[in-house]
């Protein structure tokens, strides 16, 4: 008993060092306070002692993320996951949904502000697959184009219990019939989703705030809506 109690605890303290040995350090504090600072957060993911975490702007890079992924991956008491305006890329975002692939109360997640591309948001798909399941997602402010529509019907269909997405401040904008012909494509899945009688989606916010969406691939928006969507342009 004693053997595999040490075992864990070694596991979690080496979950902790790499994880603040590897995260990115902003010059205006002194480098100690910050070791101190991500071992305090490693260490309390490790331990599932923390429901909500808000780590905006803390210049997280893909180096940094996998490191976070360390601890994520034993983590079960999450619900709230705030890692907005860093600079965790496509790249990084990997590392994150593999670690919370499984997350069994995982229901907000904000990935705002993180140069994260089309590529990048396709293995969000993957998210909700095995057990995470979602309500609220943050994709505002990062270079999603609309292509990303097409990865955004694979993950409706998987997480069935997500109710806001947030696709506001993109690179979204349909220059061509192609553009608008996934537009519709995608509000066409999202109505029969909501119409679905044995197994319907639980969507019924989708902000597109800043985008450049012709009127056409608004109109297409207008089937969703009378599912009972609310969009916002």
């Amino acid at each position: 008993m004693f053997t595999r109690h040490l075992a864990k605890a070694s596991y979690r303290i080496i979950i902790c060092l790499t994880f603040f040995s590897s995260a990115t350090f902003s010059a205006d504090l002194p480098a100690l306070d910050k070791v101190l600072e991500w071992g305090v957060i490693g260490l309390r993911l490790a331990q599932n002692e923390v429901t909500t975490l808000n780590l905006s702007g803390k210049s997280i890079d893909p180096t940094g993320a996998a490191a976070l992924a360390l601890a994520l991956r034993t983590n079960t008491s999450l619900t709230s996951l705030n890692l907005s305006n860093n600079e965790i890329g496509s790249e990084g975002l990997e590392s994150i949904v593999s670690a919370l692939a499984n997350h069994p109360k995982l229901k907000d997640l904000n990935l705002s502000g993180n140069e994260i591309d089309d590529e990048g948001f396709s293995t969000l798909a993957d998210l909700s697959r095995d057990g995470c399941s979602l309500v609220n997602l943050n994709m505002s402010q990062n270079n999603l184009t609309v292509n990303a529509f097409i990865h955004c019907a694979s993950l409706l269909g998987n997480n069935k219990k997500l109710k806001v997405l947030n696709f506001s401040s993109n690179n979204i904008e349909d220059v061509s019939w192609a553009h608008t012909g996934i537009v519709s494509a995608f509000a066409l899945a999202v109505s029969a989703g909501k119409n679905d009688k044995s197994d319907p989606i639980s969507l019924h916010t989708l902000l597109l705030k800043k985008s450049k969406l012709s009127s056409s691939a608004k109109l297409a928006f207008a089937l969703s809506s009378s599912a009972g969507v609310n969009i916002e342009f």
